[in-house]
């Protein structure tokens, strides 16, 4: 599928078009914070100048918009195939982490994202959930 043209230019806006399986379809954008932003990956604040990724789409009928931090949506990517998660499957790092703990998964994350996943299991009240394991 190709992306529909509109009076818009897509290289200025560094947009790119995906497909996938779940979703109708989505877009990426990386942009820089003018305010602070929480990442939808590892649930920890997007500072204000900090790069990071804005994703929006349409899933099974239902319309999305999300950020990340940008290393932290790469190495969520990574994490869903490298355990082959399927699309019904998938979750969030912060998920990983309540779900299964951080010190199972620790070896899979780069220093900053198990940085901030590691400051999420200090900060559980913060957050809403239960059932942190460490």
């Amino acid at each position: 599928m190709t992306m529909p043209e509109n009076n818009f230019n897509k290289t200025a806006l560094k947009i790119k078009w995906r497909k996938t399986m779940s979703c109708d379809f989505w877009i990426q954008k990386k942009s820089k914070a003018r305010e602070e932003h929480f990442c939808a990956g590892c649930r920890q604040k997007i500072e204000v100048g900090e790069e990071f990724l804005r994703l929006a789409g349409k899933n099974r009928g239902s319309f999305f918009s999300c950020k990340y931090h940008t290393e932290c949506h790469e190495e969520e990517i990574n994490i869903q195939k490298e355990f082959d998660l399927n699309d019904d499957e998938y979750m969030s790092l912060a998920d990983i982490v309540y779900e299964y703990g951080l010190d199972e998964y620790s070896s899979c994350f780069s220093e900053r994202v198990l940085k901030r996943l590691t400051a999420l299991t200090k900060n559980d009240g913060d957050n809403n959930r239960e059932g942190i394991k460490s």
